[in-house]
């Protein structure tokens, strides 16, 4: 809520020079504006801070020092080691479902007719639709003009030869 109310505090702010007087002296309105400048400054400060927490960090890192923070800068590499650790094993796993998704899209052009496109039930060896032999590759260019060709076709939609 409070982000709509930003943005829709920014809009207003921007549109402010192009409202009349009777709008721009409105207490709600008025409320609405301050409110927008006060988390835009908040937000800043929070950056700025954010930026000193970072500086000092990395000088800790190089440097030592900072001892009365020390217990800290430990919580604080922890976290890093811990989230090194999950991002590892996130892109592990987005790499597995990735090449899981591309065997299953594997198997399901395998199982369909190369023919007439239908995609039939697993371990079948013959197109219940028009009894093709699944399995035979149909090419995927037009050997005439290069084309792609979808599963199915008969003829090439770039040059019509016959597939």
């Amino acid at each position: 809520m409070s982000d709509f109310l930003s943005g829709l505090g920014g809009l207003i702010k921007g549109m402010q020079p192009l409202m009349g007087e009777e709008i721009q002296k409105d207490a709600s309105m008025n409320a609405l504006l301050l409110h927008n400048d006060v988390t835009e400054l908040k937000n800043k400060k929070r950056d700025v801070l954010a930026q000193i927490g970072q500086a000092v960090y990395e000088t800790y890192q190089k440097n030592g020092g900072f001892s009365e923070y020390t217990a800290l800068f430990e919580e604080a590499d922890a976290l890093e080691k811990q989230l090194n650790a999950k991002q590892t094993e996130m892109d592990a796993a987005k790499k597995a479902a990735d090449e899981k998704e591309q065997q299953e899209e594997r198997e399901r052009m395998a199982r369909t007719c190369p023919n007439c496109g239908n995609e039939n039930e697993p371990s079948v060896k013959f197109c219940s639709e028009c009894g093709t032999k699944l399995g035979e590759a149909q090419p995927s260019h037009c050997t005439q003009c290069g084309a792609e060709l979808k599963p199915g076709v008969k003829f090439c939609g770039g040059c019509g030869a016959r597939i």
